[in-house]
C-alpha cells in the first residue's frame, strides 16, 4: 500500500547526524500519565494430576521436590505501576495452605517485568493451586505527536532493560530471515533513517493491514476458565497473514525489534469487557519511555492510519489506557520451563517439575475488580527517573 506522509514526516526531523542518530530536544514530558484507576487483580492457577476415569493406569499423582514455578509479575509498565508492598502470594498442596519460598526474580526477557517464583520443596499428590493478589494503579497516557516525531536514534540502548526489548523470545522470532524480510520491506535498508515513532506507525500500519486478525486469544474449558492461549507467533502469523489479537501483537513486535525498535508485548485484562484477556504493545521511545498501541482501535479503523504524521485512536495518547491492567510481558515465561497441560498451548506461567513431570490439566482464571486509591489520581511520567520502561 501507499505509505503517504513518511516522506514530509521524515523531512521534518531534525538533522541526521552520521546518518544514524537525530539530534532531539530534552522531552522528558513528551509522554506524561494522566488520570489514574487502582484495580485488584486476582490470578488463580490450579494443576491438576490426570484422572482416567476408565484407566487405573492413567490416574496420575504428581511427585515432586525442589520444583520451581514461575507466575508473571509486571511491575512497572507502559502506563502502570504495581505496589509490591501488597504482593499477597499463596501455595496450597491438595487444598492445604504450604509453607514455600517465595521472591520476584528478573524475568531475563522483557524490560520491567519479574517473575513471581514459589519452590515446592515436596509434593506428593494430584493438585496444586497458586494464588496470588496484585494492586496496580494504571494511567491514561498524554503523547505530544509533533515532538514524539522529532525524536531520533540514541548512539546505543545504554539501559540493559531496554537492550531486552530487541531479543528474541518464544513466539517473536525477531532474528528469522523471513521477519527480516518484511521488516526491510517495510522500514527500508536504513532503518535509522526514520524517527523511531514515525518507524512504529510504519510497522503498526503493515500489521494491521497485511493480517486478518480474527478469532479468540484464549481457550476455555468446560469451566469457563482459561486452559490456553491460542497464539501462533510471529513468523507463522505473517506468513498465513492471519491470526488472533495475541499473533498480531507477536507480528508487531518481532518486526520492531527486527528494525531496531524495542518493543514488547502486553498481556492483560480490559475493565470494559468483563475483564477478558487481551493484548496490546509498547515501544521504547528514546528519551521519552515506553508508548503503548493499542492494535484494536486499528484493526477498527484503517482510513486513519493513511497520515502518519496525525495522530490514530489507539495510537500513543489513549484516554481509555486506564482500563487495560497488565499482567506479563511474555506468553510463555523466557526460561527453560514448562508449561501447557495436556493441550500444550501457552499460559503464561511455567514450571520445571523434578524429578518427574507427571500429565496434567491446567487452567487460569483471573478476576479483576475496582480498589480503593492510595495516591494522587493524576501525575506526570518522568522517563528520566524510570529509565525505562475470568
Amino acid at each position: 500500500m501507499k505509505r503517504s506522509g513518511l516522506s514530509a514526516v521524515v523531512a521534518s526531523a531534525l538533522v541526521v547526524v552520521g546518518g544514524l542518530s537525530f539530534t532531539s530536544p530534552p522531552l522528558s514530558d513528551v509522554i506524561q500519565w494522566g488520570e489514574s484507576k487502582e484495580y485488584l487483580v486476582n490470578s488463580e492457577l490450579h494443576i491438576e494430576a490426570y484422572q482416567d476415569r476408565y484407566e487405573a493406569a492413567k490416574q496420575y499423582e504428581m511427585n515432586l521436590k525442589d520444583t520451581p514455578l514461575v507466575f508473571p509479575v509486571v511491575v512497572e509498565g507502559g502506563s502502570s505501576e504495581l505496589d509490591a508492598a501488597r504482593l499477597n502470594p499463596r501455595l496450597y498442596l491438595d487444598d492445604h495452605l504450604a509453607k514455600a519460598d517465595f521472591k520476584l526474580i528478573n524475568a531475563g526477557s522483557s524490560s520491567d517485568s519479574q517473575l513471581a517464583r514459589f519452590a515446592i520443596e515436596e509434593f506428593k499428590g494430584k493438585q496444586i493451586d497458586v494464588r496470588l493478589d496484585e494492586y496496580l494503579t494504571c494511567y491514561d497516557m498524554k503523547v505530544d505527536e509533533k515532538r514524539a516525531q522529532r525524536i531520533g536514534w540514541p548512539d546505543s540502548w545504554d539501559d540493559s532493560n531496554v537492550q531486552s526489548a530487541l531479543e528474541p523470545q518464544m513466539y517473536i522470532e525477531s532474528t528469522n530471515e523471513s521477519i527480516a524480510k518484511v521488516a526491510s520491506e517495510v522500514v527500508g535498508k536504513e532503518p535509522k533513517k526514520i524517527p523511531p515513532y514515525v518507524m512504529a506507525k510504519l510497522i503498526a500500519r503493515e500489521t494491521v493491514m497485511r493480517m486478518q486478525v480474527s478469532g479468540t486469544s484464549i481457550s476455555k474449558d468446560r469451566y469457563g476458565k482459561i486452559d490456553g492461549l491460542n497464539v501462533q507467533g510471529a513468523e507463522r502469523a505473517l506468513a498465513r497473514r492471519r491470526g488472533t489479537l495475541f499473533d498480531a501483537a507477536c507480528a508487531f513486535v518481532a518486526l520492531s525489534r527486527a528494525s531496531g525498535l524495542p518493543a514488547r508485548p502486553v498481556i492483560g485484562l480490559d475493565n470494559e469487557d468483563n475483564g477478558e484477556m487481551i493484548a496490546w504493545v509498547e515501544f521504547y521511545l528514546p528519551t521519552a519511555g515506553w508508548v503503548s498501541i493499542d492494535l484494536r482501535e486499528l484493526i477498527a479503523g484503517p482510513g486513519m492510519m493513511k497520515q502518519l504524521n496525525r495522530p490514530w485512536k489507539g495510537f500513543g495518547t489513549n484516554d481509555e489506557l486506564d482500563q487495560l491492567v497488565p499482567i506479563a510481558h511474555h506468553f510463555h515465561p523466557p526460561f527453560g520451563v514448562l508449561a501447557g497441560g495436556l493441550k500444550g498451548k501457552p499460559m503464561l506461567w511455567g514450571w520445571i517439575p523434578v524429578p518427574e513431570h507427571t500429565p496434567n490439566n491446567q487452567r487460569l482464571r483471573f478476576v479483576l475488580q475496582d480498589a480503593p486509591k492510595r495516591a494522587s489520581t493524576s501525575r506526570k511520567k518522568m522517563s528520566t527517573k524510570r529509565g525505562s520502561g475470568k
